[in-house]
């Protein structure tokens, strides 16, 4: 493996992405994310191609969790180019990307959730929402009300309204 990351080419990284998204060996997929969380981990050749990779590696329920896990290790200078993940084409790949951020805990990732509050798709600002209540920050109040009273989306107005009431709970 050493030998491999070592590398970080964009050349190693395609044929680590390929590895964990289409082996059939679970075992192959889990450590080609690892090599992958590795070579993102560092600045340099690969590190943003790495990223880009496990962020797409959300889109597939079966490594999804391996993806997080290796995001949620990354330094947090490495964060923005993670939340990328916000604009992606994939719904599954956004609300992952706001999970995958709410597991950091610090408000350097928090702050990058900004952008799920408005995704069109409401299933994305429900998650963003109930992130925001697990994390019990009080950043988004403002959106958080303005959601719970206006959005088109019974459950997100819901889960805003949950979230306030939770955060307001823990302090």
């Amino acid at each position: 493996m050493k030998g491999l990351t070592a590398l970080g080419s964009s050349d190693t990284v395609r044929e680590l992405e390929w590895l964990a998204a289409g082996d059939p060996d679970a075992q192959v997929g889990g450590w080609a994310i690892a090599a992958l969380g590795d070579i993102a981990a560092r600045t340099g050749d690969g590190a943003d191609a790495a990223i880009t990779a496990l962020v797409a590696l959300l889109a597939d329920p079966d490594r999804s969790e391996s993806a997080i896990s290796a995001i949620i290790r990354l330094p947090v200078d490495r964060l923005p180019h993670v939340a990328s993940g916000l604009a992606h084409p994939q719904l599954g790949v956004r609300r992952r990307t706001v999970d995958a951020l709410a597991r950091y805990r610090r408000p350097e990732a928090t702050r990058l959730l900004r952008p799920a509050f408005s995704d069109d798709d409401p299933r994305v600002r429900e998650t963003a929402a109930l992130a925001v209540m697990r994390i019990g920050t009080r950043s988004f109040d403002d959106t958080l009300r303005e959601l719970a009273h206006t959005d088109g989306s019974k459950a997100v107005r819901r889960a805003a309204a949950d979230a306030l009431a939770g955060v307001r709970n823990a302090n």
